[in-house]
């Protein structure tokens, strides 16, 4: 509605959102903010009708409808993972919600269908539910007829507003990617975002200029869609500058590393005039495992004959000078290391770390892949 991320905004958003489950392997979670919307409304409609059973039929709609925006998620991530890529989780907010993807579909093709794998799923929900409110209108007695009419009534429209409002051309709709899909498969990938974010920075003033003659619902719409259009043309231009800028020109070739011989008294002591995240261990020129600096820390006074070796990880990925810092920082962010050796012919060159490409981005580092 409205996908790698740093590993600490993935913490923000676990802290505020609530696990509801694991569903097609996929973890939901619904937002703190969505829970209080509920009660909210809750509390309101009580208030305005005095009547318990209308408030729960109430919720029980709301509730109903982000179970159709749940499902439209899962399309975008079933679809998703008919390419081979995985989602994170979906998370459920007051304004729809998300679907993060592990990446972003490598060719325009598949992102055009998983782009248009949630309306889909709201159209065949609106026509599902079109068939049960004609079911309730004519075969169902009274007063379950009138309820299963209204209710059924509201959800077929609501999915329609959601199929259509999806398929608007801008960012961060389903439309947006759609038009990039469109138009990166006769361009470049960052070109064509570029083109579709100027197009719903186009359609954004226009519906501004509407809502401005008495629709505030437009301007909030408009706002909202500018700035998306603003950030996806930013993130473009990051990752043309990261798929664009090798290995060799982030990587740093001023880094300590260790023996396996070494005490790991040696490294306790070192860490403080070398900080790093993690060090490399390198015997003969080769590198044979990493060291985190957690370990190093929780060196204990007691094991004076604990070696680097004890408690390195031998168990890691290298990357090459000429790799391009797209695939390495998607490599960083989802996995155990937050930096990784740069070899050359099986010789360790240099050491890059996400401190670096973000320092070389100046300081920014693109998000998660996300479908709304």
């Amino acid at each position: 509605m409205a996908g790698p991320t740093p590993k600490p905004r993935t913490a923000r958003r676990s802290l505020w959102s609530l696990p509801a489950g694991r569903y097609f392997g996929i973890p939901v979670r619904l937002h703190v903010s969505f829970l209080v919307l509920l009660l909210v409304l809750g509390f309101l409609q009580l208030q305005e009708s005095g009547s318990v059973v209308q408030a729960a039929i109430t919720l029980g709609s709301l509730v109903a409808l982000f179970g159709c925006v749940l499902l439209h998620e899962f399309g975008h991530a079933l679809a998703a993972r008919q390419f081979g890529i995985r989602t994170r989780d979906i998370t459920l907010l007051p304004i729809g919600g998300v679907a993060r993807l592990e990446r972003m579909p490598e060719k325009p093709a598949q992102e055009l269908w998983v782009a248009l794998a949630g309306p889909l799923v709201n159209a065949v929900l609106a026509f599902v539910f079109l068939l049960a409110l004609g079911v309730a209108f004519f075969f169902v007695p009274e007063p379950y007829g009138t309820f299963g009419v209204q209710t059924f009534g509201f959800l077929s429209l609501a999915n329609l507003l959601l199929f259509g409002f999806n398929l608007i051309p801008a960012f961060p709709m389903d439309g947006g990617r759609v038009l990039r899909a469109f138009l990166a498969m006769r361009m470049d990938s960052v070109r064509a975002t570029l083109i579709a974010a100027r197009i719903g920075r186009i359609l954004a003033f226009g519906l501004l200029v509407i809502g401005l003659f008495g629709n505030p619902v437009l301007v909030v719409i408009a706002v909202f869609v500018w700035f998306s259009a603003v950030r996806e043309a930013y993130q473009a231009r990051i990752l043309g500058k990261l798929r664009s800028t090798p290995v060799a020109n982030a990587m740093t070739k001023d880094f300590l590393a260790f023996q396996p011989n070494d005490p790991l008294e040696f490294a306790f002591w070192q860490r403080e005039r070398f900080p790093q995240d993690e060090y490399p261990v390198v015997s003969d020129g080769r590198v044979v495992g990493l060291l985190a600096q957690k370990d190093v820390a929780g060196w204990n006074r007691s094991r004076t004959e604990a070696l680097v070796a004890d408690v390195m990880r031998a168990d890691f990925e290298t990357v090459q000078p000429g790799d391009s810092l797209e695939s390495v920082f998607a490599r960083l962010v989802e996995g155990p290391s937050s930096a990784l050796p740069v070899l050359e012919d099986s010789r360790l060159v240099g050491w890059i770390t996400l401190d670096r490409i973000r320092a070389l981005l100046g300081g920014t580092a693109p998000p998660a892949p996300q479908n709304g």
